[in-house]
């Protein structure tokens, strides 16, 4: 009698420490296998080749597509670019749309030949702005048929320049007021 209960004894206790290892590894399983295996998360989305553009002209264009610019300018790249007759074909352009309903066009030339064709057509230079990293050109319409009010481009010097910012949603004098100054580009 004595020896059954001796086994009843170190069965119940076999069994108890087993229900508890199997507790504290369902625990430790719990805790930190299954806390830190996670799904994969999707990328978020990046510019791609479109990058030199956002990060020229950032804060009024985004860092990332999935984000908003300045004066929450929603922003897009554009896949078919139109040109008028005689203008020379961008590489790439990034458009974007604010609150304040100014809509503006990035654009990339293939080389500074082709940027420099392209504003003698539309742009006289009007003036320059310091901003804290470098120069930039401003440019009012050169005739009516410009269909922005507003152009810039870093630097004063178009032999190494391929990119472009164009705004319209008012005249020069109004965006350069109204947007440009507030716009803090870099």
């Amino acid at each position: 009698m004595r020896t059954s209960r001796l086994i009843l004894l170190i069965v119940s206790v076999v069994v108890a420490t087993v229900a508890m290892a199997g507790i504290g590894v369902v625990g430790l399983y719990r805790n930190f296998v299954r806390a830190h295996h996670h799904e994969p998360v999707a990328e978020r989305p990046s510019w791609g080749d479109h990058w030199n553009l956002a990060v020229t002209f950032y804060p009024v264009t985004p860092l990332r597509p999935d984000e908003k610019g300045f004066a929450n300018a929603r922003c897009t790249t554009v896949g078919s670019i139109l040109v008028q007759p005689g203008d020379p074909v961008p590489v790439r352009q990034l458009t974007c749309v604010d609150d304040g309903e100014v809509s503006t066009w990035f654009t990339e030339f293939a080389d500074p030949a082709d940027l420099k064709r392209y504003l003698d057509a539309h742009w006289v230079r009007d003036r320059t702005h310091e901003t804290p990293s470098s120069t930039m050109a401003l440019l009012r319409p050169s005739g009516p048929s410009t269909p922005y009010g507003l152009a810039a481009h870093p630097g004063l010097e178009l032999r190494k320049q391929t990119v472009l910012l164009e705004a319209s949603g008012d005249t020069f004098d109004r965006l350069y007021i109204n947007w440009w100054m507030w716009s803090q580009i870099r």
